[in-house]
């Protein structure tokens, strides 16, 4: 009913049906495309999930949408909730691991289209906590992984691309500090580059640096740093950068903003 009247007044128009529902199990995605797809043209979804779940639906829909229903739109979700979802009391998503994840799976469906849920969401998602990288990052990442959907080359920088992700706040002793460099592959014919995080406080004085790390940029590779918040309950604010050897050079970036230190459950 809705389609007719829509389509009388606005004419054609593109018909996905969301296939995220709750209880969100793989047996109830499933029982819905196969009801609904014979008047939607294709599927889509929404929601922020666990990297279980997405994995189980997936594994019972893409047979499914490619076996079953080959001349529908097949439109596979890339969840974007990996900052700060609510972050006190809401779901721990571990810096960019879990879209990086979401992407993965997304690629594996061998999907007609990508859709990223909610990529600018300011409060749910949240840019009331930010996690400060996170348009720019995402954005990259997803050309990233649009290029090997398509099996077309990356549009690689000539020297290093790094970026550094860290959280907006931390409780001491709840949480760790955890930090991620992200190193897209380049098209230098240099391709190893060591590299590690240091931590600072708020005037720019180092406190720490993690032992370095070696790469080779032929591909998309992650570091990840992990050090204890209670070694550095005196300070207010942790203040992460990059520091890196390239070419028989040394680098540091600019300073990232600052992971804060909380004391208690709430800023």
């Amino acid at each position: 009913i809705i389609i007719g009247k829509f389509e009388k007044k606005y004419g054609p128009a593109i018909w996905l049906l969301n296939f995220w529902d709750k209880p969100n199990n793989s047996k109830r995605v499933v029982s819905l495309v196969r009801k609904y797809l014979p008047y939607f043209d294709g599927v889509t979804a929404y929601a922020n999930w666990s990297g279980e779940i997405q994995r189980e639906i997936m594994n019972e829909l893409v047979p499914v949408m490619h076996k079953e229903f080959p001349q529908k739109i097949f439109e596979a979700p890339v969840h974007n909730t990996y900052s700060v979802h609510y972050y006190h009391g809401g779901i721990p998503t571990h810096l960019s691991k879990k879209y990086r994840e979401s992407w993965d799976m997304a690629i594996e469906a061998a999907p007609d289209s990508v859709m990223i849920t909610n990529l600018f969401d300011y409060w749910e998602n949240s840019l009331v906590l930010p996690c400060y990288e996170r348009e720019d990052f995402m954005l990259r990442y997803a050309q990233y992984k649009m290029a090997e959907l398509r099996g077309q080359p990356f549009t690689a920088k000539q020297g290093p691309e790094l970026v550094l992700t860290n959280y907006i706040d931390i409780v001491i002793g709840d949480r760790r500090l955890e930090f991620e460099v992200i190193a897209f592959p380049t098209r230098s014919a240099i391709k190893n580059i060591e590299l590690t995080v240091e931590l600072c406080d708020a005037s720019g004085k180092q406190l720490y640096a993690f032992p370095l790390k070696r790469l080779y940029l032929d591909k998309l590779r992650v570091a990840e740093f992990r050090i204890e918040s209670e070694k550095f309950a005196g300070q207010r604010a942790i203040v992460p950068r990059i520091y890196y050897k390239y070419a028989g050079k040394e680098f540091r970036s600019l300073f990232n903003p600052p992971t804060l230190l909380d004391t208690s459950i709430r800023t």
